[in-house]
C-alpha cells in the first residue's frame, strides 16, 4: 500500500506504535484477570463476574461515546484522555494484592472501569482511521495490522506467562503487580 500523504503516512505510523504498545498491554494483562482474581480470593461468582460485567458495561458506555466526541470537538482528545484514563487503572490494579482479603470485587470494578474507558476511545478512534485509510485499502491495511499486532499480542502473552512462571518461585503476586505496573 503506497501512501503519498506526508501527513497520512506519519499519522498512520502512529496508530501503528499506538498498536503496538497496546497490544503488549492486552497481552500483558487481559488473558491474566482470572488467575489473578483467584489469589484475590475470589470465587465462582466473581469470575463468573469478571467474564461478563466488564464486557456489559463496556458495550454501554459506548453508547455515549459520540456525544462526548462532539461535545469535546476532537476524536483524538477523546482517545487520549480516555486511554490515558485506562492506562490509569492498571495502577491500582497493580497495588490491589497488598490491600489484602476482600478485593475482588475491588478488582472487578477496576477491571470494569479498565474495559470500559478503553472501549469509550474505540467509536472515535474507528472514525478517525476511517478518515486516515481509504475505502479500497482498509482491507489491506486493517489486515496488514492486525496480523503484526497479533503477533505481538501472542508474544506479549507469553512473555507474560514466563513472568509469571518465574515469579512463581517466590511470589507469584508480585509477578502480577509488575506485570500490570510494566502495562502502565
Amino acid at each position: 500500500m503506497v501512501i503519498k500523504d506526508e501527513k497520512t503516512k506519519k499519522s498512520l505510523k502512529y496508530s501503528m506504535v499506538d498498536g503496538v504498545f497496546t497490544s503488549l498491554m492486552t497481552g500483558f494483562t487481559q488473558d491474566y484477570f482470572t488467575p489473578f482474581l483467584l489469589i484475590l480470593g475470589g470465587g465462582v461468582a466473581h469470575v463468573a463476574a469478571l467474564a461478563s460485567v466488564p464486557n456489559l458495561v463496556s458495550s454501554l458506555t459506548q453508547l455515549k461515546s459520540a456525544d462526548i466526541t462532539e461535545k469535546l470537538r476532537s476524536r483524538s482528545r477523546v482517545i487520549n484522555i480516555f486511554v490515558f484514563l485506562q492506562a490509569l487503572m492498571l495502577l491500582p490494579m497493580a497495588a490491589l494484592y497488598w490491600f489484602g482479603s476482600g478485593t475482588a470485587v475491588i478488582f472487578i470494578a477496576v477491571v470494569t472501569l479498565f474495559t470500559s474507558l478503553g472501549s469509550f476511545a474505540n467509536p472515535a478512534w474507528a472514525s478517525l482511521m476511517a478518515d486516515l485509510v481509504a475505502n479500497d485499502k482498509r482491507g489491506e491495511y486493517f489486515g496488514w495490522r492486525s496480523k503484526i499486532l497479533g503477533f505481538v499480542a501472542i508474544g506479549s502473552t507469553f512473555t507474560a506467562g514466563f513472568i509469571l512462571h518465574q515469579a512463581g518461585r517466590f511470589d507469584v503476586a508480585l509477578g502480577f503487580t509488575a506485570l500490570f505496573a510494566l502495562s502502565f
